[in-house]
């Protein structure tokens, strides 16, 4: 088995944010060895470090004092991580700069368009969410149901304040989900002519009356929550663990994902969406864990990259069409027209026919992870002279062509 044979520099929880050498280990190789004190690893014979990005910023979650003061040029190789949405370019900007090395690897959250061979996608809150709780089977129940949907919006955010003044404007089915509408989680401070698309939308719809935020569906019995496993009560936390009392009482989900469009807006015509940088979260990772079938506001083809990584959605059953739509507005009507759709689906027809897709998401969920996970350490170990390695051959062999999961993404069908 192969493995580097000495020590990485490797501050880990709670002395950084990020255990960033963790994010980096293969599923199918030997724990790779660390060491936290800076002069150990300085004088190994072949030097990494393995720090998060941000770790100079003061601003950002993960910065570290004793880390910004570190000359990381004095390393042979530095591998990085990176978990949220930051563009490539400030991270180049803020903290690829400072390391100051040529020779480093960087693992990203977000998904950017011609990636160089250094740099790897990965989406770090999947892989999170699963480690929490995806480790063991759990039985699905798909025989009776109180309730259609389950939407859990989060923290009031423009596209989620859409989809709750689309239930405002129908009140049945409103009573017939599990909708909360918190104000515990804050609300995005976003601003822009993008921004203002869809509450203008939205005013139209309600015709005057007020949005229903904060709002918890009278349907929620308080026993099917969450527990916290933080703290008391409900706080952003909770996002880690999956709904499964929920799950068991509803039939389908509605994601609103972080990203509902791009960051770089047309200027000429901010309502024009385009494809891209694709942000998956933990959203995605609970549905797929639990068996669901789901409706996405997010992005322009964030199902089409979904099912660039392997996954599978539900065309087989309703109109994902609103997945091509650039226009912001039309996309989540068309959307929440799916959600009205299947309302007059009978549910247990819908779970039959989609079943082989769930169990896909589902099993492809551990299998992408592994995939990943293994790209990502090989990344390490092909950068490492033979030397250095323990039973090594001249190079690792590359994974076979239907073990890869495409890390560029090609192709923008509207």
């Amino acid at each position: 088995m192969i493995t580097f044979k000495y020590k990485i520099f490797a501050p880990r929880p709670p002395a950084v944010a990020i255990d960033t050498l963790g994010d980096w280990q293969g599923q199918d190789f030997l724990l790779l060895e660390y060491t936290e004190d800076l002069q150990e690893a300085l004088a190994q014979p072949y030097k990494i470090a393995a720090v998060p990005v941000g770790y100079n910023t003061p601003e950002h979650f993960s910065f570290s004092s004793a880390l910004s003061e570190i000359d990381f040029s004095k390393f042979d190789l530095v591998i990085l991580s990176e978990i949220e949405h930051l563009p490539l370019d400030q991270i180049i900007e803020h903290t690829l700069t400072a390391i100051n090395n040529p020779n480093y690897l960087l693992a990203v959250g977000c998904f950017e368009f011609d990636l160089p061979d250094n740099i790897i996608y990965r989406p770090w809150w999947i892989f999170r969410h699963m480690d929490l709780n995806g480790e063991t089977k759990r039985q699905i129940n798909n025989d009776s149901k109180e309730f259609l949907f389950e939407a859990l919006l989060g923290q009031k955010r423009p596209h989620r304040s859409f989809v709750m003044a689309k239930f405002q404007q129908n009140p049945d089915l409103l009573s017939r989900s599990i909708v909360t509408y918190r104000n515990v989680f804050g609300q995005d401070s976003s601003a822009g002519p993008h921004v203002m698309l869809l509450p203008e939308a939205m005013s139209e719809m309600l015709g005057g009356n007020e949005l229903l935020w904060p709002y918890v569906s009278p349907n929620l019995n308080s026993d099917w929550e969450v527990e916290n496993p933080y703290g008391n009560g409900i706080n952003n936390q909770i996002s880690e663990i999956t709904p499964w009392k929920i799950y068991d009482k509803t039939w389908y989900s509605i994601v609103c994902e972080t990203l509902w469009h791009n960051p770089a807006p047309n200027v000429h015509n901010p309502g024009i969406d385009s494809p891209g940088p694709f942000f998956i979260s933990e959203k995605i990772a609970k549905v797929m864990l639990g068996h669901r079938l789901f409706v996405m506001f997010g992005q322009m083809h964030i199902l089409k990259f979904l099912r660039e990584q392997g996954f599978k959605t539900f065309d087989s059953i309703i109109d994902e069409s609103y997945d091509n739509c650039d226009n912001i507005v039309e996309r989540f009507t068309k959307a929440f027209e799916q959600i009205e759709y299947l309302a007059t689906c009978d549910p247990v027809d819908v779970m039959q026919k989609t079943e082989a897709i769930r169990r896909h998401n589902w099993q492809h969920l551990y299998e992408y992870r592994t995939i990943r996970k293994n790209q990502m350490a090989s990344l390490i170990f092909n950068r490492i002279p033979d030397q250095h390695l323990y039973d090594s051959p001249s190079k690792l062999p590359e994974l076979k062509e239907d073990q890869l999961i495409r890390t560029q993404w090609g192709g923008v069908d509207k």
